[in-house]
């Protein structure tokens, strides 16, 4: 593997590798697999199959970032208990998360997600976008995905962070997005403030 670039992001470190080389350890199907430090996988790597399939029957919040093969999507499907008024209970959502990065792709099905985690995450990106300054961050209860968007002041925006398959121990994405800027935050806080305002967050602590 060629050396990588380091990114910082929410006071932290995001690798973002210039390029990768992978090396052919065996063949499944019609599909080589190729060994990426200790994980063997395919050139695309799914950590879960068919993520948003199980959830197109129905209607869905989608909140994305970036684009074509530089993009992270979140689908919302629902409340896993919608009659559930109670904050620690009522407030799980169900939904599944994309990512697509230069060849790359991380799908994760019936992802639990809360409402509130998604309502401090809206608030921090009005808040980013406003002042061209800051992270914003979301980090799921259950450690789904931990996401920071940091803007600068010249207007470039970093993003990255980390997906896990929580079915599947050890199966996890590390990711940086690139050449983002500030407007590519409006369309993600619009749709942000839309799934805040259809699942908004019950109960109290």
């Amino acid at each position: 593997m060629d050396d990588a670039r380091a990114q910082s992001v929410a006071g932290g470190s995001i690798r973002a590798p210039l390029s990768i080389r992978c090396r052919a350890v065996g063949q499944l199907s019609d599909r080589k697999l190729f060994r990426l430090g200790g994980l063997v996988v395919q050139p695309t790597v799914r950590l879960a199959q068919n993520a948003f399939a199980v959830l197109d029957d129905g209607l869905m919040d989608e909140i994305a970032l970036g684009g074509a093969h530089n993009e992270i999507t979140i689908r919302i499907a629902g409340r896993e208990r919608p009659d559930d008024l109670s904050w620690e209970d009522g407030n799980w959502l169900v939904g599944a998360i994309k990512v697509d990065v230069d060849g790359m792709t991380a799908n994760l099905d019936r992802v639990a997600l809360r409402a509130d985690e998604l309502r401090v995450f809206s608030d921090e990106m009005a808040e980013v976008y406003q002042n061209l300054t800051g992270t914003a961050r979301l980090i799921s209860t259950e450690a789904w995905i931990s996401l920071a968007i940091k803007a600068n002041p010249n207007g470039t925006v970093e993003a990255g962070g980390i997906v896990r398959d929580k079915r599947r121990p050890g199966n996890e994405l590390q990711f940086a997005l690139r050449d983002l800027d500030q407007t590519h935050l409006a369309p993600m806080i619009d749709s942000l403030q839309q799934t805040s305002e259809r699942y908004p967050v019950v109960g109290g602590r």
